[in-house]
C-alpha cells in the first residue's frame, strides 16, 4: 500500500486572495487564515514563490531557495502551508495588473 495524501479534490476554499504584480520587486499575501494548510495557486506570468512567515525574500537576482511556478497553469498549482503564513511571489515579467490567483483551502 502506498501513503496517500488528501488534497485537491476534499479541499474547500476559504478565501481568495489576488496579487497584483507591479512588473518588479515583490508581491505578498495577508496572513493565511487560522484553517488553512493549502494554497492553490494560478498565475498568469511565470514566477517564484516563497511560503513562510515574513515578507522578504532572500534574493531577487538569484532566486535561491524560491519554488517557481509556470504561467497559464489551467488547474493551478497546490502547496502545503501553515495557517499565519505568508506567501511573497517575484518575476522577472514586465506584465503589470491582477494576474496571480491564490485560494487558501482548508
Amino acid at each position: 500500500m502506498g501513503a496517500n495524501f488528501a488534497k485537491q479534490g476534499s479541499s474547500r476554499v476559504i478565501v481568495g486572495q489576488p496579487l497584483t504584480w507591479a512588473g518588479s520587486g515583490t508581491v505578498a499575501t495577508t496572513n493565511f487564515s487560522p484553517q488553512t494548510y493549502q494554497l492553490r495557486i494560478i498565475s498568469q506570468i511565470p514566477a517564484w514563490i516563497s511560503i513562510n512567515g515574513s515578507t522578504t525574500i532572500a534574493s531577487t537576482t538569484t532566486l535561491a531557495g524560491l519554488t517557481f511556478i509556470a504561467a497559464n497553469t489551467a488547474s493551478g498549482d497546490y502547496f502545503a502551508c501553515n495557517p499565519g503564513q505568508i506567501l511573497v511571489l517575484t518575476s522577472t515579467s514586465a506584465t503589470t495588473g491582477i494576474v496571480i490567483s491564490v485560494s487558501e483551502m482548508s
